[in-house]
């Protein structure tokens, strides 16, 4: 099977049946874990089950381990009569577990670091599969020099607002090399480090400063530079921006008949260098320039294979989708350039690592904008996931991986209904020299079952909301669409979109 073929494979149903066989199959492992350490540690196993909640269907073992698929799509777990389990999720127990043989602590940790371990196993291996196939990303995904630094992005009222990165200095060209002291090595990391930070200056605006709180740290013409920027929250993520996107060539992908870009000479497979001498790292920078109100004569620099010329180009005004009055050229952009990206299993660990740590640690910051309906409940991560394998099996397996760690990390937390919980009581017994009383146990758990179930309840809510919001926008987009449109840049809706940058009919500049 070809590689287009592959591509038309997963843009099929068989997308959606992939992600949810994975997403099954992270938990199956998880839940596996605590399985074999507890038989390998000689613990009584009553149930394996895939979901919470009543049984829906299922078979019995002939060892009498009842496997089976519940109700409530969060999760999963083994019932351990030998080991305190939460009774609202997992449901009564038909053994008396006083009556059976006493576990030591050890069996304990055993047991509950067990599921973890599975599933960082698990990544592992998806991890050297990835290793040697090479993970597909945007060229422009692996640089950290800026290509386009927005004049006005929309903040979450819906105003425009002056882009916090050009107001703080920041241009095209600046290559960025840390935030508040940390190097980043591509864009996501910079996105990552900009949505999670937390910092305020006196006058009480968001901030990022290298001296108090966050900074940008640039090299401009070999000078490191630092300064302050204040992030505005975004219309589209509701996340801290800056209103930055990363480099990207300029290249003609196609010339609409008898439209300005024909007459002046332009071609598929030419890149706009520079507009009136000015130079273009992004496609949003042509577009910016052309698109002003009223047309004016261009002079773009076009680098054709090794031969740079200068053409001359006036643009025409044409309505758009949205109806408007605009210069346009008539070209569309060529398709952004894959490259493959072949990282060792250890060096993804510890990105995803990180980057989960990042996100916790932004969660619990209250000076954060980082909250809990941000995050991704069932709902979310298979729509993430199917959306992953639309793009390409690496990419899907990639996710896979992330989601494998971070079920690993939230795990080992020291909450009392998850696996850290387990072991820190564990623990404490092993301090104590006797078992933690079992009313403090099934209480804790109890309460922490509420707030569990709340919190993905909560969760999946924004989940589904999220889902009528993306719908509804492409409900929109494929209305516009139908409608013909010789822009300049196909794909500037879209990126204005992404970047908050105002499309030219809605200002001047």
């Amino acid at each position: 099977m070809n590689l287009g073929n592959i591509q038309e494979f997963l843009g099929g149903p068989w997308a959606l049946i992939l992600s949810l066989f994975f997403l099954c199959a992270s938990i199956i492992i998880h839940e596996w874990g605590h399985f074999v350490a507890a038989r390998w540690r000689g613990l009584v196993v009553e149930r394996f089950s895939i979901g919470f909640g009543p049984r829906i269907w299922g078979w019995k073992s002939r060892s009498g381990v009842d496997f089976r698929i519940s109700a409530i799509p969060f999760g999963g777990y083994v019932a351990l009569p030998q080991l305190a389990g939460a009774k609202a999720l997992e449901g009564d127990s038909s053994c008396d577990g006083a009556s059976l043989p006493p576990i030591s602590p050890t069996d304990k940790i055993i047991v509950s670091i067990a599921g973890p371990l599975f599933n960082v196993l698990f990544a592992l291996l998806l991890g050297l599969v990835i290793w040697v196939a090479g993970k597909p990303v945007d060229a422009s995904m692996t640089t950290t020099t800026v290509g386009y630094a927005a004049r006005e992005i929309k903040d979450i009222e819906g105003n425009w607002v002056p882009g916090p990165a050009r107001s703080a200095g920041i241009l095209p060209g600046d290559r960025i090399v840390a935030i508040d002291g940390a190097p980043v090595a591509q864009w996501t990391d910079i996105v990552q480090a900009v949505a999670t930070s937390s910092g305020y200056d006196a006058a009480g605006s968001r901030s990022v400063d290298i001296e108090l709180f966050r900074s940008v740290e640039l090299e401009r013409e070999g000078e490191r530079i630092v300064l302050s920027v204040k992030p505005i929250l975004s219309s589209g993520t509701k996340l801290r921006e800056i209103g930055i996107l990363p480099q990207r060539p300029a290249v003609v992908g196609g010339v609409f008949p008898n439209s300005p870009a024909e007459k002046a000479g332009l071609g598929a497979g030419d890149r706009i260098v520079s507009v009136n001498g000015e130079a273009i790292d992004h496609i949003l920078a042509a577009s910016r320039i052309i698109g002003q109100s009223q047309p004016v004569e261009h002079i773009l620099g076009v680098q054709r294979g090794d031969t740079y010329m200068e053409l001359r180009i006036l643009p025409e005004l044409i309505k758009d989708r949205a109806g408007n009055m605009r210069p346009m050229i008539g070209v569309s952009w060529a398709e952004e350039d894959k490259v493959l990206i072949h990282e060792n299993p250890l060096k993804q660990l510890s990105s995803v690592v990180y980057m989960t740590f990042d996100v916790l640690k932004a969660l619990l910051n209250p000076k954060s904008d980082v909250r809990v309906s941000d995050m991704s409940g069932p709902v979310g991560i298979v729509h993430a996931m199917l959306m992953s394998a639309r793009e390409g099996m690496m990419l899907l397996l990639f996710l896979v991986f992330f989601i494998n760690i971070n079920l690993a990390i939230v795990n080992l937390l020291p909450v009392p209904v998850l696996d850290g919980g387990h072991i820190c009581f564990a623990i404490l017994e092993k301090l104590r020299g006797k078992p933690l009383p079992e009313r403090l146990v099934t209480s804790s758990q109890a309460v922490f079952v509420v707030f569990f179930l709340s919190m993905m309840a909560y969760i999946t809510l924004h989940d589904i909301l999220r889902e009528f919001d993306m719908a509804r926008t492409r409900k929109e987009i494929r209305q516009v669409e139908k409608q013909p449109d010789p822009v300049f840049g196909q794909q500037e809706a879209e990126k204005s979109a992404e970047s908050g940058e105002a499309p030219a009919a809605a200002k001047t500049e």
